[in-house]
């Protein structure tokens, strides 16, 4: 009995931690991992993503929370094998297929410790880049922390 307690009050102390718990992971997270190794002590940065992606992709897509499945597959040009609400989604393509996609929480009101937000206008819901496309790298600070800001170089 004094074991199922303890169990239970390590499930109950670990509940708001694991809720609270959010942050990038997959792609985005090594795509932060990318930006701190090319980008310690260079102020400013600019960095491509061909190398970010352990695999081999030729277009990235990045879309808004507001991306409905159906928008995000009219831009891609493919079905999603899965779908979920309220989701920043990168879609990676390489000659017109999906090779990977992934999405992530968001928070409407700041970003993430460590997220990574390609700059985009308020009236866009994604942009699409190539695999040679660089980005000025910034870090910028919000109530949950540091985040990256991606704006492309024209």
């Amino acid at each position: 009995m004094k074991q199922y307690g303890r169990t239970g009050l390590l499930l109950l102390l670990g509940i708001p931690y694991l809720i609270g718990c959010s942050g990038p992971r997959g792609v985005e997270k090594q795509i932060g991992a990318y930006i701190e190794k090319n980008c310690a002590g260079h102020s400013p940065c600019v960095i491509d993503l061909r190398g970010a992606a352990p695999f081999v992709w030729d277009k990235m897509y990045v879309f808004d929370y507001t991306a409905s499945r159906a928008e995000i597959e009219l831009a891609v040009g493919r079905k999603l094998g899965s779908y979920r609400e309220l989701s920043r989604y990168f879609v990676f393509t390489k000659s017109g297929d999906i090779v990977r996609y992934e999405y992530e929480t968001t928070n409407i009101e700041h970003p993430f410790k460590d997220q990574v937000v390609f700059a985009m206008p308020d009236s866009v819901k994604y942009q699409e880049y190539g695999a040679d496309s660089s980005f000025n790298v910034s870090q910028q600070s919000s109530e949950a922390g540091s985040y990256y800001l991606l704006q492309p170089v024209k």
